[in-house]
């Protein structure tokens, strides 16, 4: 009997574990701002850092071809700064206005950063 709920356990996991990953990388509610930071730039990020208007989040270092999903609380109109340091010590910016709801992907290439935007259907 233990067994079956261990294998269930574990799908379940592996089930929910890319949700933010992927195409639904979204904020949980209307109030917050979700970034999909995906590198594409043949590099290692030694460094990510997204800072907004209420705080900063180190979100450390990120293979290249790896993904990964930030999320923030925004109830009104605000801004970040994502500040991506490739290996090498080059480094890439972007700045985006957002509003509570929006879910952005930004693509890190090896020369700029990329910005998709869209807003979240609530």
């Amino acid at each position: 009997m233990k067994r079956p709920l261990e294998i269930i356990f574990a799908l379940i996991v592996l089930a929910l574990a890319p949700s933010c990953g992927n195409k639904n990388c979204r904020a949980t509610s209307k109030d917050d701002v979700s970034v999909l930071i995906i590198n594409e730039s043949g590099h290692y990020l030694s460094s990510l850092v997204l800072k907004h208007e209420k705080g900063i989040k180190n979100i450390g270092p990120l293979a290249d071809s790896a993904q990964t999903c930030v999320s923030f609380h925004s109830p009104g109109e605000s801004s970040y700064t994502l500040t991506a340091t490739l290996e090498n010590g080059d480094t890439l910016i972007s700045s985006q206005y957002t509003e509570g709801g929006y879910a952005l992907t930004e693509t890190i290439m090896a020369d700029s950063i990329q910005t998709k935007h869209q807003q979240a259907d609530y």
